[in-house]
């Protein structure tokens, strides 16, 4: 009988790789392994900029027609109580506001209700800073402060919110409790829809960012190390490397700790800015 198959040599360590001398000799392709090294470590440079690129923002267009503003807080109010919030605007999105909050201050100037419509608009540039001062439910005061967001970003969501809250106002005023049932249904049904969706682009942009973060620290090792092996650097810039964790990146929460429901309340519709 044949003897048995001598086991396979283990792979080289990367202690020994760097003590290997590089060889000035010509491969198959033409190039020199010096060549062939420049080439691999271009490839890597190539790759982490790929990775470091923004894959994640994608540019939205949405129906804005028929808005008298270019931004939105997303807000909507009663008098100077809050009354609902869209999901995805900057109200929303801020995690401060609760329905029942009272606004008694826009940027340091206490409110009456015929005053929130004009100092949410302010500039009326998208980006620009605005101040909340309300009063809670709990009967804490505290300051908010949101961006500016253009309204195009969350039209349709404007739009289709106050289609609902129109609904159910006629239906309040023809007495049509069955219709303001449905009304109501409708409504838990569509945030429901739109808090899962949100979930799963926030688990899709933690995956990917957590993908980024590694294969970045991947390509700067295998850079650094490329840099030893061609004598760009010496063997002692490389004993940090693998010794921390991947780069920090941002995290993107959870919409489930974010404003949750959205129900109008009695006919009189509520104000939206």
């Amino acid at each position: 009988s044949s003897p048995p198959a001598a086991p396979p040599a283990p792979p080289a360590s990367a202690k020994d790789l760097l003590n290997t001398p590089v060889k000035r000799t010509e491969s198959g392709s033409g190039l020199s392994d010096e060549q062939l090294l420049e080439h691999c470590r271009n490839l890597a440079v190539q790759l982490l900029q790929a990775v470091r690129s923004d894959v994640l923002t994608v540019q939205q267009e949405t129906n804005s027609k028929g808005f008298a503003t270019r931004t939105t807080l997303g807000l909507m109010h009663r008098g100077t109580m809050v009354e609902n919030m869209v999901i995805g605007g900057p109200a929303y999105n801020s995690q401060e506001l609760s329905k029942g909050d009272k606004i008694i201050k826009v940027d340091d100037k206490e409110v009456e209700a015929s005053d929130l419509k004009a100092a949410f608009i302010g500039p009326d540039t998208p980006g620009s800073l605005v101040t909340i001062t309300v009063l809670t439910t709990t009967g804490e005061e505290k300051d908010v402060t949101m961006e500016r967001m253009a309204t195009g970003l969350i039209a349709d969501r404007v739009q289709m919110f106050e289609l609902f809250t129109t609904l159910k106002a006629s239906a309040q005023e023809a007495g049509d409790q069955r219709a303001e049932v449905v009304v109501d249904k409708s409504i838990e049904l569509w945030t429901k829809m739109l808090l899962a969706d949100a979930d799963a682009r926030a688990t899709i942009v933690n995956n990917v960012i957590g993908l980024e973060a590694q294969c970045e620290k991947w390509l700067v090792d295998q850079t650094a190390t490329l840099d030893v092996v061609m004598g760009k650097a010496p063997k002692s810039s490389l004993d940090e490397l693998g010794a921390g964790p991947a780069p920090a990146k941002r995290v993107v929460g959870s919409s489930r700790n974010l404003f949750a429901t959205m129900s109008p309340g009695n006919s009189r519709l509520p104000s939206q800015e």
